[in-house]
């Protein structure tokens, strides 16, 4: 079966809302705004690295404290979770605060 490849172009001048859609991408492209990066990295990124930093501190302590490798990791884990689930309050609560309209 031979299946017939159209074009954007094709595609657009055969669609019924091709000026209403036109107008929708020169819009976005227009519109100006800050980058969003920087939420990215704060919302996704950090926490990921919080919790990996948080882990590899919380092994070397409790290999300190205990010889059984399980309990460490465990404990470990719990631990770094904690931490990680704490920062994530706090940042959200720091960005509900900030934008609230006085």
């Amino acid at each position: 079966m031979v299946a017939k490849i159209m074009s954007e172009q094709e595609f657009c001048e055969s669609c019924n809302h091709r000026q209403s859609c036109r107008s929708v991408y020169q819009q976005l492209d227009k519109a100006k705004g800050a980058s969003v990066v920087s939420r990215v990295v704060t919302a996704f990124l950090l926490p990921l690295v919080v919790f990996a930093g948080s882990l590899a501190v919380c092994d070397v302590i409790f290999a300190k404290v205990t010889g059984a490798e399980a309990l460490r990791t465990v404990l470990s884990f719990l631990s770094a979770l904690s931490v990680t689930s704490l920062l994530v309050f706090i940042m959200q609560k720091c960005r509900i605060n900030g934008h609230k309209k006085h």
